[in-house]
């Protein structure tokens, strides 16, 4: 186990403190009382519960936020601007945007004036 003191809490409901063998042989008596004292306050100040309480708080938020932006970034997704930003069409586009394709219409159209328009089929 190596040289090392270690102690710990395990439970929350009902606690079970835990003294590596080191400790035990090493320390004094009063050294020992300590730690024990030490751990206790540990289950007396609920530490425990307040962890997994805050651990699941942190992860609730988190999962909100990450569930926020991504309904955000969908609802952004739904309609296509006809001009976006430079980030929006990073993030939400894998096409050309409606500005850029009129765009490139207008462009192709002044470099072959002979075509004829597209005429539905009848």
């Amino acid at each position: 186990m190596g040289d090392r003191f270690t102690s710990l809490l395990v439970g929350v409901l009902i606690g079970s403190i835990g003294l590596n063998d080191n400790l035990l042989r090493r320390a004094s008596s009063e050294e020992i009382e300590a730690v024990l004292a030490h751990e206790m306050g540990y289950y007396v100040l609920n530490h425990g519960a307040k962890l997994i309480i805050n651990f699941g708080l942190v992860l609730a938020f988190g999962f909100a936020f990450v569930a926020w932006v991504f309904n955000h970034a969908l609802r952004l997704s739904e309609y296509r601007k006809i001009s976006p930003g430079p980030l929006e069409r990073f993030v939400f586009y894998d096409h050309p945007s409606g500005r850029d394709r009129v765009h490139m219409a207008m462009l192709w159209k002044s470099m072959h004036p002979e075509s004829e328009p597209l005429s539905p089929e009848k």
